[in-house]
């Protein structure tokens, strides 16, 4: 039992006889604020090591088995629990995932399992479930940030991880996961699981063109999930069309550090074409005007933020596979 100092004057005891110091506890309400940044702590201790760490950067703990180095004693005892010792002593009740910390099998679950998306980019319509997520979409994909360089190829990234996956798909053509429904093999198994979902469970979206569905089908050859490794009717923030209507491209598809645009362009995008028997020629023709200005102003927003952009045009539908693939190929590392 815990009581304030301001809560005992309320209780109106007659005697302090009354309190026994093994169910009273008298806080002590000393806090200590950090200058810097305003954080508040109840020791000072916690102060001078919050100072030594975010502030100062004080790095004097270091691993004897790598060049890890960290700020504070535990941080050292539980890198090397999890890196070098191996130790994964919390499972996932829903899957087969384990883990060597409490908190990221929390994270786990409430990312892989509740879906949670709490952290939302304002460039675009990327959500994820982690913070560090987020920042990592935003230096890799908008700010382009590359500061991992492949010492084999030419390859640069802005991630850690992917510049790992890079070496053992390309390099090393490690392979060791296999589908148990098709002859599909991959490197990492988080890939054959969304192989798993994308082609043998998941549905495909409704009201696309015959263009787009084409589009759609050869995606999903390619092996790519809907919804986790490309998205329809994909928009941005600052995209804005006539009457500052927001924009969409047909298709985008997820790299690692990429964003990939596609558009399927029917006859409309390059004549007037009459929907309707009753349109007039002066409808038609506003259509196919706004049409060729929105396509302008997709095109100058890629174009701006560097995102590869494919435009099928509707006479090459046969090649739409051939085309796909080479532009994949070219600015991505998905078909690897």
């Amino acid at each position: 039992m815990i009581i304030g100092l301001n809560l005992i004057d309320q209780l109106n005891l007659k005697s302090s006889k009354h309190l026994s110091l093994y169910n009273i506890i008298i806080i002590n309400m000393t806090e200590f604020n950090c200058d810097l940044c305003g954080k508040t702590f109840g020791h000072k201790s916690h102060l001078k090591r919050h100072m030594n760490t975010v502030h100062l950067k004080q790095k004097n703990f270091k691993c004897d088995h790598c060049d890890y180095i960290c700020g504070e004693k535990y941080n050292l005892k539980r890198h090397i629990n999890t890196v070098h010792l191996k130790q994964k002593n919390f499972k996932c009740d829903h899957c087969d995932y384990i883990c060597g910390e409490k908190s990221n099998l929390k994270t786990h679950i409430d990312t892989v399992h509740l879906r949670h998306r709490n952290f939302k980019c304002d460039l675009c319509e990327y959500t994820c479930g982690m913070k560090s997520n987020l920042k990592t979409h935003i230096d890799t994909v908008h700010l382009r940030h590359r500061n991992f360089n492949c010492d084999l190829c030419e390859y640069t990234c802005g991630v850690k991880g992917s510049l790992k996956t890079h070496v053992k798909q390309i390099h090393l053509k490690q392979k060791n996961f296999s589908c148990d429904k098709c002859d599909y093999i991959c490197t990492m198994k988080c890939s054959l699981n969304i192989h798993i979902n994308r082609i043998h469970t998941n549905p495909k979206p409704k009201n696309m063109s015959r263009g787009e569905q084409t589009v759609y089908n050869i995606l999903e050859e390619l092996g790519l999930e809907h919804q986790t490794d490309f998205k329809t009717e994909y928009k941005f923030k600052k995209l804005l069309g006539i009457g500052d209507r927001q924009l969409r491209y047909d298709f985008v598809v997820f790299d690692k550090e990429e964003l990939l645009l596609i558009e399927f362009d029917g006859r409309q995008h390059y004549k007037p074409v009459k929907w309707q028997n009753d349109d007039s020629d002066d409808k038609v023709q506003q259509r196919y005007e706004m049409i060729r200005c929105h396509d302008k102003r997709k095109n100058k927003y890629a174009q701006k933020h560097k995102y590869p952009l494919l435009r099928i045009k509707y006479s090459d539908v046969n090649k739409s596979k051939e085309l796909i693939e080479e532009f994949l190929k070219d600015h991505s590392t998905i078909l690897d």
